[in-house]
């Protein structure tokens, strides 16, 4: 498998999940935050903005997070048989870009979260008047890493990606690429303090509490949906899209709200009980705390 069919098949396996601005998954997505998490299958650590994916690929820095473009043009010059992001560019503002997915070069169509046709994870056909530009990945052609299991001895991109992880968290390491002393000691520290096997072994389980290490910039807005930068402080009473994105969220966690924006009563117990399970005051005022958590937002 090579790495843009890794991504591909990523983003694919998400199709049906719902929208929530600022969300990266696992269960809810934004449209940068799918395509940060398909970029960082393949040791690419993204800004969560379409913006700033955009611009960072063509600019000079880390390789991981910088000038990882190989061809870039646009939407008209799109390689057809060639898998590829796309961007769109916001209608008063050129350089920004609103909205972004991903293009299959195999079947032809896009997969994205939110945009046009859309509110969740979906495919359908390419239709290029709703993009602006494409872009290619380097190495997107080429065979994709395992990340599996690693240990002290381990080499290459999914090394890479654990020690930036890592650092992420609060690690200082020197990203090599290389699973030596000092990085296994920093897995052991992150292992402890997460409450997993402290044996120095990244593992499916270490990977899965990872992956939830979200990168510290903050989302920009998509000028495609009508979602907000931030969300508000929602409580009993509260209507609109705030409570709509409040009750998808709590959905995705084990509740069983009807959706419809209105912070009843059973929303009002949905969220003190999503609180009192995850450490959070017990008030049912869904504030930054509360909504950085249900998001997976790291502080």
């Amino acid at each position: 498998m090579t790495n843009a069919e890794m991504m591909i098949a990523y983003a694919r396996a998400q199709v049906g999940k719902p929208y929530v601005f600022g969300a990266s998954g696992p269960d809810v997505f934004d449209c940068s935050g799918l395509t940060m998490k398909a970029a960082r299958l393949m040791g690419l650590i993204w800004y969560h903005g379409a913006s700033t994916q955009y611009h960072r690929g063509s600019a000079t820095g880390d390789s991981a997070r910088y000038g990882y473009w190989a061809e870039t043009g646009p939407i008209a010059t799109l390689p057809p048989d060639k898998t590829a992001f796309l961007f769109h560019a916001d209608a008063n503002k050129a350089d920004v870009m609103a909205h972004t997915g991903m293009y299959d070069g195999v079947t032809h169509h896009v997969i994205q979260a939110g945009g046009y046709g859309a509110k969740g994870v979906h495919e359908a056909a390419l239709a290029k008047q709703h993009w602006t530009y494409w872009a290619i990945v380097k190495d997107a052609d080429a065979e994709a890493g395992d990340s599996g299991t690693l240990s002290i001895g381990s080499k290459g991109a999914s090394v890479i990606e654990l020690q930036t992880v890592l650092n992420a968290a609060g690690a200082a390491l020197e990203v090599d690429g290389n699973f030596g002393p000092l990085t296994q000691a920093a897995l052991i520290a992150y292992q402890q303090a997460h409450g997993l096997t402290a044996d120095g072994v990244c593992n499916s389980a270490t990977w899965g509490t990872l992956n939830a290490v979200a990168d510290t910039d903050v989302p920009e807005e998509d000028a495609d949906t009508d979602e907000t930068a931030t969300h508000a402080t929602i409580r009993r009473g509260s209507k609109g899209d705030d409570v709509t994105a409040l009750q998808t969220l709590l959905n995705t966690r084990g509740a069983t709200l009807k959706v419809d924006g209105i912070f009843g009563a059973l929303t009002d117990a949905a969220v003190r009980d999503y609180q009192s399970k995850n450490g959070l005051k017990v008030d049912s005022i869904v504030g930054k705390l509360t909504w950085r958590s249900l998001l997976g937002v790291d502080d």
